[in-house]
């Protein structure tokens, strides 16, 4: 439910909005002013894409008042629409007054329990968590260990909640913090996540040993020893030791499922590319298409252009060069996007 206030904030943008596009001055971006236009026109049909277009609108260029108001319109569909890390964002670039801020994350908090199915304090936690890690340098890092041992306690089994308190305790250079507090939690699902936290401080050994005390255990799932094995041959890849992080690899891919087992060879197959065995890389990975998989394509076209010499393949990879700066940019697959680039730069 929208409080009274809230309705009445939105009333107040919408009619903004409207006498914005009737008195808006020649000189204002016409690229801007259409994805406006075209934005507002479509908001309840389409909010998705009127998300898109709001966002090309404040790119475009707006003048001061129309781009306030386009900033309004975008938070409210961010909230709406489940973007909370940009929602958050958004309205710190808002400029409102503290108690209007601290009422939106109130909204924020509320709408994430109501998706994630987290009770309000532990929404609010995950709320403070995604800040710190997107925006540590805007953050207070705050969080304590007794708060993240209660969380996990209260929510043994909840994934995400799990992944976002360790990438904000790693964010605010508090990992020792989150490690303290997913010892205490004795749930398969944390121990994985301690070993990714160990990993991310680079503890490779201290993460084998727990992999390796899980592997033990009697009653796992073929995904548990899928996963187990994944992560192993993650630490060994990230300690450069390519023949170790191959033949992990391959293990858990013949206890995957269909869809995890080529990802999986492909890992194995990068491991052994990125040490220099190219041709033994491509043997391992020429049977996979890998079409509906972005990185998996990607990485069948850099094996096709640098194993194969196939020149139509660095023509694909020379034409995706814009996706994979913006790859890039976002922290997407360094390694292999780089080598992508690397490739998309030669020439033909």
């Amino acid at each position: 439910m929208i409080n009274k206030q809230d309705f009445h904030r939105r009333i107040i943008v919408l009619a903004a909005g409207i006498l914005l596009l009737m008195v808006v001055p020649d000189t204002l971006s016409a690229n801007g002013r259409e994805s406006f236009e075209a934005a507002y026109r479509i908001e309840k049909k389409n909010p998705e894409r009127a998300m898109q277009l709001y966002q090309q609108a404040l790119q475009g260029g707006l003048n001061t008042e129309l781009r306030r108001a386009a900033m309004w319109r975008l938070f409210y569909l961010y909230q709406d629409l489940g973007y909370y890390d940009q929602a958050i964002r958004l309205a710190a670039s808002l400029g409102v007054n503290p108690t209007r801020v601290k009422k939106v994350s109130g909204s924020l908090v509320e709408n994430v329990g109501k998706k994630m199915n987290l009770d309000r304090e532990r929404a609010g936690l995950y709320v403070n968590a995604m800040h710190q890690s997107r925006y540590p340098e805007s953050s207070d890092c705050q969080i304590t260990e007794s708060e993240y041992t209660e969380a996990l306690k209260a929510y043994p089994e909840h994934k995400a909640l799990q992944s976002m308190l360790a990438k904000g305790a790693l964010a605010c250079k508090k990992g020792s913090v989150a490690i303290g507090a997913f010892r205490k939690c004795a749930s398969r699902l944390c121990q994985f996540q301690l070993a990714e936290l160990y990993y991310d401080t680079n503890q490779y050994s201290r993460g084998r040993t727990l992999m390796m005390g899980l592997a033990l255990q009697s009653d796992l799932a073929a995904a548990d020893r899928s996963r187990i094995l994944y992560m192993l041959g993650k630490s060994w890849r990230e300690q450069r030791d390519c023949g170790k992080a191959t033949y992990y690899y391959r293990l858990a891919a013949q206890y995957a499922d269909e869809e995890r087992r080529e990802r999986h060879n492909a890992l194995a197959a990068y491991s052994l590319y990125s040490c220099g065995l190219k041709n033994q890389a491509r043997a391992l990975f020429r049977s996979n298409q890998a079409a509906d998989d972005e990185m998996l394509r990607i990485f069948n076209l850099v094996l096709e252009a640098d194993v194969d010499k196939d020149p139509q393949a660095k023509k694909e990879l020379k034409d995706m060069r814009p996706r994979l700066l913006k790859m890039k940019q976002q922290g997407m697959a360094t390694a292999l996007v780089t080598d992508a680039l690397r490739l998309a730069r030669q020439e033909q």
